[in-house]
Parts: C-alpha cells; sequence; structure tokens
C-alpha cells in the first residue's frame, strides 16, 4: 500500500506570512512543496498531494479535511520564521502535544532536523506549543488531530537572520531545502528509489514513549549555569581572554549563548551552543578596563538563565626606555641623575630625623629632671626658712647642683627638626615633578587617534579604556574566586566530556521499521540464538547447536481464515493453534465471539492440536478489563486450553476508537487486570503486541512476570526482551487453510 503524503504549504492568498528583505513567505512555502512533490515522486509506494497549490486563502480545518479525504499518513505543514529582534536563528519543528501521534511525530521531526544540521542550521528541536485552553498552539496541527491526522510543522530557518538569511539568498537554495525535506519522508517511511539509488527500507528511527498526559512547553530555563576564566598567560599578554561556559538542560536542548562585558548593561550576539555538549568554549578579544563578564543560556524555548560574574582588574606593567624613546621620555621626566641625588637628599634627611628623635628623648628626660631639681631647691629654701624660726626640719636635706646642659640638649634638637623640614620639603618639590611629567605623558598618549574595536558591544568610554589597554601593555588579572579559575588543560578536558546519552536499543516494529528505543533496565531478557533459526517443510523452527528441535510450530486463526481442515493442518507439522476466542467493539464497546470459535476449538482439539485462544480487548478500565477476561473463561467452559490465553490490545491507526485517549499507565493497569483474573481461572495468560507498543506504550517493566507473544515480521527477529512465542509472518500458508495466515513459533524454553 502506497505512502500517502499531504503537503501543506502554510499561508496563502492575503496571508502572506513574514515580509522580510525581499522574502515573502507564502510564495516560499508552495516553492518548497512542489519542489518536495517532485523529489518525492522518485521514490516507489509513495503518493504526493499538496493542500493549496494555487496559494490563495484556504482555512485550516479546510486543508486538513482534504488530507482525510485522501486518506493521508500524514500531514507535513511547511514554513519559515522570523524573529521579532531579527537576531535568533536554527530550524525547528512542531509536533502534536498528545498521545502517540506526540511520540510518533517526535521521530519524524528528529529526521527533519537532523537533514537540516547537515545543511548547517542550528537545531532547536521538536517542541510543542499550547494555546490558552491547554490545546495545541497551532490551528492546522489542532485540527488534523481532530481527524486522527497525523501532522507536524516545520520552520525551516529564520529569513530575517546572518547565515538562515545568506543561505536563503543563494541561487536554488529552496530546492536544496526541498530535498532534505524529501529525504527526511523517504528515511521516516522507509522509502527506496531505484533512478535516485536510495534505499531507506533498514533506516533506523528514534521512538520515544507515549506521553501520559499533554506534553506542554519546557517552561523551566537551564540549570547550572557557571562561567569559569580560562587561565592562559600567553592568550591573556596577546590581549585575549578565554572562558569557558557551562549548561544543563533536561526537558529540551541548549540553543543559545551570549555574554556581557559590563555587568549586564550591554550583551553580544546569539551564538550558537554546540549540540550534545554541556559546555563551549569563547575567546574575548578584548576586555574593557575593571570589566565584570557574564553569560547567559537559552535552550529551544528561548528560556535563558543567567551566569554568575566575573570581575577583572588591568595591570600595567614598567616599560624598559631605550633609544629615540627614552630621549624623547627626558623632557618629561627625571633623568637617572636627578633622580639618584633625589634618594640621596632623602636618605640624608632620613638619618638627621633618626637624629632628631633621639636628641628629642635625650631632652626631655633632663628637661623634666631640671623641673624636679628646681623643686626640691625651693623646699629646701622654705624648711630653712622655717628653722630658722625655731621649728623642726623633717628629714635630711641635700643640696643639688643646677644643670645648665638641658639649654644646649634643646638647641641641638631645634637644629635638627630644621634640617628634617628642609630636606622633606626638597623631596617633596621633587616628587611633585615627576608625577606632573608623567601625568603629562599619559595625557598626550591619549589624545593619539582612537583604534576601533572589533565589535564585542562596548560603549565609547569602554573603547577608550580597551585602547590604553593595548597601548600600555596592559594585561586583564582576574579577581574573582579560585572555583571559576580553570587552566587551559582542565577546560579542554571539560570540553572532551559529551552530554551522556540514555541507553538505547534496536528493534523492528511491523509497522514502524526499525526503531532505536531506550532501554529498558530490569526487564527480562531473552537469550535466543536467532542464528539456530531453520526453515524445514515450509515453517520456522529454533534448533540447539546440534540441530535439534527446541520449539513448537502454530497458526492463530479467526473466523477470517474461514473453514479450516484441520486434519491436513495437522499433517503438516502444525502442532498448536491460537483461536480468537472474541472481540470487544472498538466502537460499540459490545463483547463478542468469534463466529469460528466453537468450530475451531473443537475440531482442532479433535486432531490432536494444542489450542490457546486470544481476545481482541477495548477496555477502557480495569472493571470492563476483568469483564473481558470473565467473559473468555465462560466461552472456554468445557475447553481442554493447553497454550496461554492471550490479551491483545492494539492501536486503531484508521478509525476513531474508544481507547484512542489511554494512557501508557492506563493500557498497563487493563493488561494486568485481565491477565491476573485469567490466571485465577487456572490459564497461563500472555500479552500479544509488537515492538513499538511493548517498548514505547506499554510499561513492561510493570508487566514483566507474564509472557510474551511477540510479533515480527524479519526473518530473524531482534527484540532483546524476554518472549516465549514469535509470530514471523502474517502472510504465510498452510496445507488445510485456504487464506492467507499467521504463523508462529512457539520456544520450549528461554535458551
Amino acid at each position: 500500500m502506497a505512502i500517502k503524503i499531504v503537503l501543506d504549504p502554510g499561508h496563502g492568498g492575503e496571508n502572506h506570512g513574514l515580509e522580510y528583505d525581499g522574502f515573502l513567505e507564502k510564495e516560499m512555502n508552495l516553492t518548497v512543496a512542489r519542489e518536495i512533490k517532485k523529489e518525492l515522486e522518485k521514490y516507489e509506494e509513495v503518493e504526493v498531494y499538496i493542500t493549496n497549490p494555487e496559494c490563495g486563502d484556504m482555512p485550516l480545518k479546510q486543508r486538513a479535511e482534504y488530507a482525510k479525504s485522501v486518506e493521508a499518513d500524514v500531514l507535513i505543514s511547511l514554513h519559515f520564521n522570523m524573529s521579532e529582534a531579527h537576531r535568533m536563528f536554527g530550524s525547528e519543528v512542531w509536533v502534536p502535544s498528545v498521545g502517540e501521534n506526540h511520540a510518533w511525530m517526535h521521530s519524524f521531526g528528529d529526521i527533519f532536523l537532523e537533514e537540516l544540521s547537515a545543511k548547517g542550521f542550528l537545531n532547536r528541536g521538536v517542541k510543542t506549543r499550547l494555546n490558552g485552553k491547554g490545546l495545541d498552539y497551532y490551528g492546522i496541527i489542532r485540527e488534523s488531530s481532530a481527524l486522527g491526522i497525523p501532522s507536524l510543522l516545520v520552520e525551516h530557518c529564520y529569513a530575517d537572520a546572518g547565515e538562515d538569511a545568506a543561505y536563503l539568498k543563494k541561487e536554488g537554495s529552496l530546492k536544496e531545502l526541498a530535498v532534505s525535506d524529501a529525504t527526511a519522508i523517504a528515511k521516516f517511511y522507509g522509502l527506496q528509489s531505484v533512478s535516485l539509488g536510495a534505499d531507506y527500507s533498514t533506516y533506523v528511527k528514534n521512538a520515544y514513549p507515549v506521553p501520559e498526559s499533554v506534553m506542554g512547553p519546557d517552561e523551566t530555563a537551564p540549570d547550572d549555569v557557571k562561567l569559569y576564566y580560562v587561565s592562559d598567560a600567553k592568550g591573556a599578554e596577546e590581549g585575549n581572554v578565554t572562558f569557558l561556559l557551562q549548561a544543563r538542560e533536561t526537558e529540551s536542548r541548549l540553543c543559545y549563548y551570549e555574554y556581557s562585558l559590563d555587568d549586564g548593561e550591554s550583551w553580544s550576539d546569539l551564538y550558537a551552543w554546540e549540540d550534545g555538549r554541556e559546555q563551549v568554549m569563547f575567546e574575548v578579544g578584548q576586555l574593557p578596563e575593571n570589566a565584570r563578564v557574564m553569560a547567559r543560556v537559552y535552550n529551544g524555548y528561548f528560556e535563558g538563565a543567567q551566569s554568575n560574574v566575573l570581575a577583572f582588574q588591568m595591570t600595567y606593567p614598567a616599560v624598559e626606555e631605550e633609544g629615540q624613546e627614552e630621549r624623547d621620555r627626558t623632557e618629561v621626566m627625571l633623568s637617572a641623575d636627578q633622580l639618584t641625588q633625589a634618594y640621596r637628599f632623602k636618605g640624608i634627611g632620613w638619618a638627621i630625623e633618626a637624629f632628631s628623635v633621639l636628641a628629642a628623648v635625650i631632652f626631655l628626660t633632663f628637661f623634666f629632671r631640671h623641673l624636679k631639681n628646681r623643686k626640691r631647691e625651693r623646699r629646701q629654701a622654705l624648711l630653712q626658712e622655717r628653722s630658722s624660726q625655731g621649728r623642726s626640719l623633717p628629714g635630711r636635706m641635700r643640696n643639688r647642683k643646677k644643670h645648665l646642659w638641658g639649654p644646649v640638649a634643646l638647641g641641638i634638637v631645634l637644629c635638627a627638626l630644621a634640617g628634617g623640614i628642609f630636606i622633606h620639603a626638597g623631596n617633596a618639590l621633587m616628587n611633585q615633578k615627576a608625577s606632573a611629567n608623567v601625568q603629562s605623558l599619559a595625557e598626550s598618549e591619549k589624545k593619539e587617534e582612537d583604534v576601533p574595536v572589533d565589535g564585542n558591544g562596548q560603549s565609547a568610554k569602554e573603547n577608550e579604556a580597551v585602547q590604553a589597554f593595548h597601548e600600555q601593555g596592559g594585561i586583564p588579572v582576574y579577581q574573582g574566586s579560585k572555583q571559576f579559575d580553570l587552566s587551559k588543560m582542565q577546560a579542554e578536558r571539560y570540553l572532551e566530556q559529551m552530554t551522556v546519552e540514555p541507553d538505547t536499543e534496536t528493534v523492528y516494529d511491523i509497522q514502524r521499521g526499525y526503531l532505536r528505543v531506550r532501554s529498558l533496565p530490569g526487564v527480562p531478557r531473552n537469550s535466543y540464538n536467532m542464528e539456530r533459526i531453520i526453515e524445514q517443510n515450509g515453517y520456522k523452527y529454533y534448533t540447539d547447536e546440534a540441530g535439534n528441535i527446541l520449539s513448537e510450530v502454530g497458526v492463530d486463526v479467526s473466523q477470517f481464515q474461514g473453514d479450516i481442515d484441520w486434519e491436513t493442518l495437522k499433517q503438516s507439522g502444525i502442532s498448536f493453534a491460537m483461536l480468537r476466542a472474541g472481540f470487544r467493539g472498538y466502537g460499540s464497546g459490545k463483547l463478542m465471539k468469534d463466529e469460528k470459535f466453537e468450530e475451531n476449538v473443537n475440531a482442532a482439539s479433535a486432531q490432536g492440536i494444542k489450542t490457546g485462544v486470544y481476545f481482541f480487548s477495548a477496555a477502557v478500565n480495569e472493571e470492563e478489563a476483568v469483564e473481558e477476561a470473565d467473559y473468555v473463561a465462560g466461552l472456554l467452559q468445557g475447553h481442554d486450553i493447553q497454550m496461554p490465553v492471550v490479551i491483545d490490545t492494539e492501536a486503531i491507526y484508521y478509525d476513531d476508537a474508544r481507547t484512542d485517549d489511554l494512557t501508557p499507565s492506563q493500557l498497563t493497569t487493563i493488561i494486568r487486570a485481565f491477565c491476573g483474573r485469567i490466571k485465577e481461572y487456572g490459564y497461563t495468560p500472555m500479552i500479544y503486541a509488537n515492538a513499538k507498543r511493548l517498548t514505547c506504550v506499554l510499561h513492561l517493566e510493570e508487566l514483566s512476570d507474564i509472557e510474551v507473544w511477540y510479533a515480527d515480521y524479519q526473518d530473524k527477529p531482534i527484540y532483546p526482551y524476554a518472549y516465549r512465542m514469535w509470530q514471523y509472518t502474517e502472510h504465510g500458508s498452510a496445507p488445510g487453510i485456504p487464506a492467507e495466515v499467521d504463523l508462529n513459533v512457539y520456544f520450549k524454553g528461554n535458551y
């Protein structure tokens, strides 16, 4: 059956889309759609339709209805982007926010972005957007989802920004983008083209778990945003300063970064964050004086987070003067001899000052002793007077000589102080003259012609500081915490560390092809060696190393296989049969018995063919799951059922079903309720499913105690987890069955 692709060139009629610098989006979208159609028609088994080939006014609902009318497998809306500030760039894909369509279109979006990234566009991610009612924001996605049609919207690039706009201005750019889109579609659907020599039948796609609820946009900013100064003496001397910026993003992807040199007053352009890394290193050629450097990091939703601030100061090394430069400077600076004399003069001043201090100490000591002696002399005179009057003299009186050297010491001190003051005054005058001359030199240098900086967003004042930095040999010196100071070797080691991707497995799904799915730790794995699968008498068997058969071959049948000759079937080598016991209507919800069940179970048992049964479930809760199990148990009364009793829960892709809105958790609960009830009746429960349903829809880790009937239509399956039975074709033939029939291998053990 051919894959049906509907291309929807966005806008049209009076709705022009973006208009900028000669670009008109509605015309660009239509051109790309037509070129995609031409390219895709070179592949086999594909039909391509365009919703609005005349680029007229066409409502979004009408576009979705057109896709429904041709039974489209997918609707792809084509667009180009523009930002309000004309500074953003890159490619992005918008997908439905709910259910399996979200997971499936996410896989498709990945391939579109892989192709666009190969052309040099930044990958802004596969994303969702919601309106005020919590529904998909983009009408074409919303209207398509309402009709059960998977859809996505591709924003190829920004027509108003840098390298994106430059690419679009190249001749033939739209055709190149169309070929890229066509290749993405061919890969997703595993198409082949003889004329192009392309075969994507084994292309492995990413597969994602079906979300439990609405997948809204990522409203959280990146985490752990840190800016490091990369110490590199050589680079600093050359005026280049290197930084390492770190960030983590768990819900979307890192896309951009920018930096500021002036504490956030102005910012650089946006730069692309390298995909798959948690660190990026960038270099700033010039820093303003006393720079305060910071950075901001943005994810695909343009949610930003700011880093720490790194502070810098400038140091200016001494300039060695020689030749003409030295002779020029003698006019405004002190000569070497003058400086030598000044320092000698200053030395004499210091010696005199030291002598003055010592003399002052001596003077004060003897001065106070002189005062004390004068006081004693006055007291002695008073006592003598009292003695002459006949009064007694208390204590012994001693005569003291006058000390005349005090005035001499005072003179010496005054002379020393006068000398020190004279020497200091001379030094001060000489130093003032030297400082004035140096300042005059600096001011004359500032008057030289400005040299423009190379666009780091500095103000005029900052440009002057940068100019002075280069002319005077300034070196930026980091002033912050050592925890944000890395050596160049440390920074390079950081850059070698890639983001750790989750473990994945490759499986094959009968509807979706080869898928790359997340690993499921804790789920039992099979140990089958599929190299030991053999074919004998038209059926497949599993053997041991010696060639001994370790499996049984069987069919699964329903009323659609018509009248079966069970004796002939038995003689062909069939040893078991899985019979459809019944089903619940996916629309009506009614429980129904398969029209041929009673006939088939009786006839198969009569021929000694072991029987098991399966029931097509459309339960929407645990109660209905138990009801289904009870219904099946009632049908099995009086029959010898030796093989498992299986619940079959399949997605309905081409019609509305009562099970459409079930979440993975709800489906898992329904299966466990059915199997638990069947086990109570004494039967062996089993789950029927394909690889995608087992790994991306059901919570298999919660069902690992229940055996699996695995559907995979390859010669040798590559499913890694444990299963007991393998349905290896839906187009088999067996003697005694007039229609095509499913064939199965039942493994007698996990080898």
